[in-house]
């Protein structure tokens, strides 16, 4: 049979398990990824409301309670993070899939995203220099310099969550309180050390049921003494 305190344990090996895939890696602030432009590259907002009812417990350890207390905070500020970035991507649905189908085809497959931008600039100067250049020239660079601005956004939005949420720049200048992934790995260190104290006959839940069976047989062996006394000492007024 498992424990209350072995339940809550598993309970937090699997919301580690599955955050592990954001959460575990360092990001540091000078990393860029390709992907990011993609609007179809999504990170989902992570539940945590099962860890209040761990911390109200009492059954792990100070220490884990104090990360667990950063984590809910930190996980807050990152899901707020994914609903700024929600609202963004699809504030219109015809440039999310404009997007889509410019990351997927070869425009952006063979090329830096760079380049987009400079052949950009390239149509650009052609437009100002030639006047006899035709108007449905001038909207497909409106339209592309539109599409790029808004995937551009796109990877600077992931590239905040990923580096400002949870890597170091995540750091809210207190020592003491850790960034996201600093956190997350403090969790699963404390987390081990957990499993081994409850592990054995003589785990926490069991030092915690003697505990209890001890504070309530000392006052009954009180009243068993009283009740003893009182009936030695009637004892001896009938003699």
């Amino acid at each position: 049979m498992i424990s209350e305190r072995g339940k809550i344990i598993n309970s937090l090996e699997a919301i580690l398990n599955v955050t592990k895939e954001w959460f575990a890696s360092s990001y540091p602030k000078d990393i860029d990824k390709s992907e990011w432009f993609d609007p179809q590259r999504y990170v989902f907002k992570v539940d945590f409301s099962i860890l209040p009812n761990i911390i109200n417990s009492n059954l792990v350890s100070r220490e884990l309670t104090v990360q667990l207390t950063y984590f809910i905070q930190l996980i807050t500020r990152f899901n707020q993070s994914i609903n700024q970035f929600s609202d963004y991507v699809f504030s219109d649905i015809d440039l999310y899939r404009k997007a889509k189908d410019f990351y997927d085809g070869k425009d952006f497959e063979n090329k830096k995203f760079v380049d987009c931008y400079n052949e950009l600039d390239k149509l650009k100067n052609e437009i100002i220099t030639n006047k006899e250049v035709s108007g449905e020239r001038i909207l497909i660079m409106e339209e592309k310099k539109k599409l790029l601005f808004y995937m551009n956004n796109c990877y600077f939005f992931k590239k905040s969550i990923h580096t400002a949420t949870i890597g170091e720049m995540g750091h809210y200048g207190d020592d003491k309180f850790p960034h996201l992934n600093k956190c997350f790995h403090n969790i699963i260190t404390l987390v081990i050390c957990e499993k081994k104290n409850n592990k054995g006959f003589f785990n926490d839940d069991f030092r915690y049921m003697i505990g209890d069976l001890i504070f309530l047989l000392i006052p009954a062996i009180i009243i068993l003494v009283l009740i003893f006394d009182f009936a030695c000492q009637s004892k001896v007024c009938l003699l």
